[in-house]
């Protein structure tokens, strides 16, 4: 668990999970480039607003998963290139299934990090 603060990245700051309002769901599809690239592209979290999405990759020359995230100016808009969120939390070890608690100052995630043991 990290907790943020006012010198944390503001575009970050409008997270959390999105509800599914349909009663059925649409087909898969592809977001592409920049959001897949050749590496692995797991565990996907959007915001409510749908402007900002996280996942974890091994991209970036990383030697395991770190979470990265993408933001977009509107629901509809393309993504941006995606950036790794933060070096407090992206290490020499996995970062991996991020949630946002619900006041979006509290970030969740798993590490195989033995630092991390018992925290």
């Amino acid at each position: 668990m990290i907790r943020k603060d006012a010198t944390w990245l503001a575009v970050v700051l409008a997270c959390l999970v999105t509800a599914c309002i349909q009663p059925q769901f649409g087909r898969p599809e592809n977001l592409g480039a920049p959001i897949n690239s050749t590496f692995d592209e797991n565990g996907p979290f959007l915001s409510a607003d749908q402007t900002t999405l996280y996942f974890h990759s091994g991209r970036g020359g990383s030697d395991s998963d770190d979470i990265w995230f993408a933001t977009r100016n509107d629901a509809t808009a393309a993504w941006n290139e995606p950036r790794p969120i933060s070096d407090m939390v992206n290490d020499l070890f996995q970062s991996f299934g991020l949630t946002m608690s619900d006041d979006e100052l509290t970030i969740y995630f798993a590490s195989n990090s033995s630092a991390l043991a018992g925290c």
